[in-house]
C-alpha cells in the first residue's frame, strides 16, 4: 500500500506539473511555436515566389493575346480606312461623278462585312447652289442595302461629331461611339474623311466622306481574346466609352464608371494611364462587371485612336495556387495536433522521474531529512541530477548542524560584545565638571560594537584641566582594546612636572614596542590652565581643531606636531599653545563626523560641520554635540554608519568684555625649559591679533621677551629642578602694552648692569653678556625691577 501512494503521488505531481505549466507543456509550447515558425517562413517563401510565377505567366499571356488581337482588329480597319481616302481623292476632281461615287461606296458597304453603312455629307451649296444641305447614306441591313436622304434640317448632320470634328481638326478621325438615330439607327463608331473643293484658286473644305462600323463587328474577334475563362476583352476610345459592348448591360458606356469609388485616385490614375494609350498592367480592386480584385492588361491600337484592353479575375489566376494552399493547411494541420501529442506523450515520460525527485525535494525542503531519494541505474542526466540532490541533502545536513553551532557562537559573542561594549563606555569619564568658569561635554557613538575612537579629561590640579581625543586605526574588537592601552598610557605619563610633547614621545616609544599588530593612533592631547585661559597641546597626526569665537567665527588650529602614534618608535614631537579669550571654545572630532557619508558617496566635510557650530554657536557644549550628531545621522539616513563619531568641546563661559576702554589682560605659565618658548611667543602672536598690535612693535616684543625669557633659564637656576615663570601681558590704555616678568630664581637686577660701554667697544673686546640687555632697555619706554617675596619682578611698558 505505501509503495502505491509513493507512485500515485509522483504521478499527481505529473498531472499537476502539466496542468501548471510543467515541462510537457513548456516543450510542447517551444516545439510549436519553432515548428510554426520554421513552416510560416516556407510557406510564405512558397506562397509568394508561386504566386511571382503566376503572375509573370498571365503578363505574358495577357500581352500576346493582345499583341494577336491588336494585329486581327488592325487588318480589318484598314481597307475600312483605305476606301473613304479613296473615295475623297475623287470627290477633289474638277467635275466629281457623285452617282459613281456613291455606287462604289455602296459596293464596298455591300462587300465588306466589317463596314455597315457610308455617307456623303456636304458643306451648305457646296453639292449644288439650289439645296442648304446633300448628305446621301447607305447601310446595310440583312445582306440589303438601303440608301437614305439625311439633308432634312431634323437630322442637322452639320453638327454631328463625324462631321464637326474632321472639319475642325482637318484630318481624318474616329468617331466615340453613338447611336445614329434618324441615319443607322444603330450603335456605331465613324471614320470621317475630309475632302475639299478648289475655289478661285483656294483649297476649301466641301464635306465628309464615312465609312460606319456597327460596334457588333468585332465581338467574335474579341470573345476569343481572353486569359481565363471568366475573363474578357473590349475596346475603348480615348474618352474613355466601350467601343464593344461589355455584356447586356453595358454598351457605350465610360470606363470609369464601371470601377468603384473606393478604388479612388488610385483607379483615376490607371484610367488615366491606360486612356493615354500607355501600355500597362496593373491590378483594380474592384470592377463594376466582376465586383472582384481583377488584373487589366491593356494597349492602344495602331492607326486607331482607340484602346484594347482585357481583364481577368485574380482568383481564377490564382485558384489552383489557393486550392493547394488550403490543402498543405490541413494537412499542417493535422501534423500539429499530431506533434503536440507525441510532445506531450514524450514529454510525460521524461517528466515521471522528475516528478518522484521533486516530491521527495519537497519532503526534504519541510525538514524530513531521513526521505530517500529515488535510485536510476541509468546514467543520463536525470541519474546525475538525483546524485546532485542526494549529496545536496548530506551537505545540508552538515550545513544546518554547523549554522546551529555558529548561530550558538554568534550569540555567545554578541553576548560577549555587548559585555566589552559596556566595558569600553564605563571607561570613558561621564561625569562632565560642573564650574562657573568652564564648560565640557563630550560624545561617542561606535560603528560596531565596540570600536576605536577615544576621548579623555580628568585634572591634574585645581587649575590644569587634561583633555584628549583620538582614533586608532582598524575597527572592531582590536582597535578597542588599543585604544584603552593608548588611554592607559596617557593617564599613567602625563604630569605637570613633564613637557606634553616630552610626554607624547615617551608614550609613543612604549606603544611601538609593544605593538605586534602595526596599528596607530591619531591623537590630540591638551593641557589646559583654566586659571588664565591658556592651552598646551599637542597634534599627533589627528584631524586639526576649531576655536569657536562668541561670534561663531571659526579658526582653524593647522598646527599638526608630529606623525600618529604606534608609527615610528623615535618619532620627534613638539607642542603648541591657544589661548583662549572670553566666551571662546574649542572644537574636537574625529574622521568619523567630516567622512560621514550617505547614499550618493558625498561626505559630510568640514564645511557642514562649521556651518552647524556656526549657526548654533551660543549652545552650551552638550546641546551643540547633540545638533552636530544629529546632523550628522541624519545626512547618513539610510546608510549604515561606517566609523565612529566621537566629538568633544570644551567652552570658557567668561563674558567677552564689551567696553573699548576696558583694561586688557592675558597670563601664561611657563617652566623653565627652552622648548616653553614656542608657546610665549605663540601666546604673544595672539595677543598681537586680538589687541591690534602694529607687527613691528610685535616683533620688538618678541626679542625683548626672548631675550629676558633665555637668560631666566639659563642663569637664574642652578638646583636642576623645574621652576615656573610668569608671564603676564595687559593694556593699560589705549597704544600701550605692559608686560610683567615674575621667577623665583637668583636675584638679578638688570638696571644695575651698566651695558651702555659694551657697544662701542670692538667685539672681540666686548665682554659675554649685556649686549641683549642694552638692546631691551633701548627697545621699551619704561622698564622696572623689583624684588619681593623671593621672585624677579621685571615690568615693561612698550607704546606705539
Amino acid at each position: 500500500m505505501e509503495n502505491e501512494k509513493n507512485d500515485a503521488l509522483p504521478q499527481k505531481t505529473g498531472m499537476r506539473l502539466l496542468r501548471s505549466g510543467g515541462l510537457a507543456i513548456r516543450y510542447t509550447r517551444f516545439f510549436i511555436l519553432a515548428f510554426l515558425f520554421v513552416f510560416s517562413i516556407a510557406f510564405y517563401y512558397t506562397f509568394t515566389y508561386t504566386r511571382a510565377i503566376l503572375d509573370e505567366d498571365a503578363f505574358q499571356r495577357a500581352s500576346n493575346i493582345t499583341d494577336l488581337t491588336i494585329s486581327r482588329i488592325s487588318n480589318v480597319i484598314k481597307p475600312v480606312e483605305q476606301v473613304p481616302y479613296t473615295l475623297s481623292s475623287a470627290l477633289e476632281s474638277d467635275k466629281p461623278d457623285y452617282n459613281m461615287i456613291r455606287d462604289l461606296a455602296k459596293e464596298f458597304v455591300l462587300d465588306d462585312t466589317v463596314v455597315f453603312g457610308s455617307a456623303i455629307a456636304f458643306e451648305p451649296y457646296m453639292f449644288d447652289k439650289k439645296h442648304y444641305r446633300h448628305c446621301s447614306y447607305v447601310f446595310e441591313t440583312r445582306n440589303a442595302i438601303i440608301e437614305r436622304d439625311l439633308s432634312s434640317p431634323e437630322y442637322d448632320y452639320l453638327n454631328k461629331d463625324w462631321y464637326r470634328i474632321p472639319k475642325i481638326l482637318d484630318k481624318a478621325v474616329w468617331s466615340e461611339p453613338y447611336y445614329d438615330k434618324g441615319g443607322g439607327d444603330t450603335l456605331m463608331c465613324t471614320y470621317s474623311v475630309p475632302f475639299y473643293h478648289w475655289i478661285n484658286h483656294k483649297r476649301v473644305f466641301a464635306g465628309v466622306i464615312t465609312m460606319d462600323i456597327s460596334l457588333q463587328t468585332f465581338q467574335h474577334i474579341l470573345k476569343s481574346a481572353r486569359v481565363s475563362q471568366t475573363g474578357f476583352s473590349y475596346l475603348l476610345s480615348r474618352n474613355g466609352k466601350l467601343i464593344t459592348p461589355l455584356g447586356e448591360k453595358y454598351v457605350n458606356t465610360d470606363i470609369r464608371k464601371l470601377i468603384l469609388r473606393k478604388e479612388g485616385r488610385a483607379a483615376d490614375s490607371v484610367i488615366d494611364k491606360m486612356l493615354r494609350g500607355e501600355r500597362m498592367f496593373v491590378k483594380i480592386t474592384d470592377l463594376e462587371h466582376v465586383k472582384v480584385p481583377s488584373l487589366i492588361y491593356s494597349a492602344p491600337v495602331p492607326h486607331t485612336n482607340w484602346i484594347f484592353a482585357i481583364t481577368f479575375p485574380t482568383r481564377e489566376l490564382y485558384g489552383g495556387l489557393y486550392d493547394f494552399f488550403r490543402k498543405l493547411t490541413a494537412i499542417f494541420l493535422i501534423s500539429l495536433v499530431a506533434m503536440i501529442i507525441i510532445t506531450i506523450l514524450i514529454t510525460r515520460k521524461f517528466i515521471r522521474p522528475i516528478s518522484r525527485l521533486v516530491e521527495a525535494t519537497r519532503r526534504i525542503g519541510q525538514g524530513d531529512f531521513g526521505t530517500a531519494l529515488p535510485v536510476y541505474r541509468s546514467k543520463d542526466e536525470i541519474s546525475q541530477l538525483t546524485n546532485a540532490f542526494s549529496l545536496m541533502k548530506e551537505e545540508l545536513v552538515h550545513y544546518i548542524s554547523n549554522l546551529q553551532e555558529a548561530t550558538a557562537a554568534r550569540e555567545k559573542m554578541e553576548g560577549e560584545l555587548s559585555v566589552a561594549h559596556d566595558i569600553q563606555m564605563g571607561l570613558l569619564p561621564k561625569t562632565f565638571p560642573v564650574r562657573d568658569d568652564w564648560d565640557l561635554a563630550a560624545l561617542l557613538d561606535p560603528a560596531r560594537a565596540v570600536g576605536g575612537d577615544l576621548y579623555d579629561f580628568y585634572f591634574l590640579d585645581n587649575d590644569h584641566l587634561f583633555i584628549a581625543i583620538g582614533d586608532v586605526s582598524g575597527k572592531g574588537v582590536p582597535a578597542s582594546l588599543f585604544m584603552v592601552s593608548t588611554r592607559t598610557l596617557f593617564r599613567s605619563r602625563v604630569s605637570l612636572r613633564v613637557p606634553l610633547n616630552q610626554s607624547v614621545y615617551e608614550i609613543n616609544k612604549e606603544i611601538c614596542r609593544e605593538n605586534p599588530n602595526q596599528m596607530f593612533v591619531t591623537f590630540i592631547a591638551g593641557i589646559v590652565d583654566l586659571k588664565n585661559g591658556s592651552m598646551t597641546y599637542c597634534n599627533a597626526g589627528h584631524n586639526p581643531p576649531f576655536l569657536i569665537k562668541p561670534t561663531g567665527k571659526t579658526e582653524k588650529l593647522r598646527e599638526v606636531h608630529g606623525i600618529p602614534l604606534g608609527v615610528f618608535e623615535h618619532a620627534t614631537y613638539s607642542s603648541g599653545t591657544v589661548l583662549f579669550s572670553p566666551g571662546d571654545a574649542l572644537l574636537l572630532y574625529t574622521d568619523g563626523v567630516t567622512e560621514a557619508i550617505k547614499s550618493d558617496k558625498s561626505f559630510y566635510g568640514e564645511k557642514l560641520m562649521l556651518e552647524i557650530v556656526r549657526q548654533n554657536h551660543e549652545f552650551t557644549p552638550s546641546d551643540l554635540i547633540r545638533r552636530l550628531e544629529t546632523d550628522v545621522l541624519d545626512f547618513m539616513k539610510g546608510v549604515d554608519q561606517a566609523d565612529d563619531i566621537t566629538l568633544l568641546i570644551l567652552k570658557s563661559k567668561q563674558k567677552p568684555v564689551q567696553d573699548n576702554k576696558a583694561i586688557f589682560m592675558k597670563q601664561i605659565r611657563l617652566l623653565n625649559q627652552l622648548g616653553e618658548l614656542n608657546r610665549l611667543v605663540a601666546t604673544l602672536e595672539q595677543i598681537a591679533d586680538e589687541w591690534e598690535i602694529p607687527p613691528k612693535v610685535c616683533m620688538e616684543l618678541n626679542l625683548i621677551l626672548e631675550e629676558l625669557f633665555t637668560n631666566v633659564v639659563f642663569y637664574a637656576f642652578d638646583d636642576g629642578r623645574d621652576h615656573e615663570i610668569t608671564v603676564t601681558f595687559s593694556r593699560p590704555r589705549a597704544g600701550s602694552v605692559q608686560v610683567v616678568l615674575e621667577d623665583d630664581g637668583k636675584e638679578f637686577n638688570l638696571l644695575e648692569k651698566d651695558t651702555s660701554e659694551n657697544v662701542n667697544h670692538p667685539i672681540e673686546e666686548r665682554p659675554i653678556g649685556g649686549l641683549g640687555i642694552h638692546f631691551v632697555k633701548q627697545l621699551v619706554n619704561d622698564i622696572r625691577y623689583e624684588r619681593l617675596n623671593g621672585k624677579n619682578i621685571v615690568l615693561l611698558i612698550r607704546n606705539y
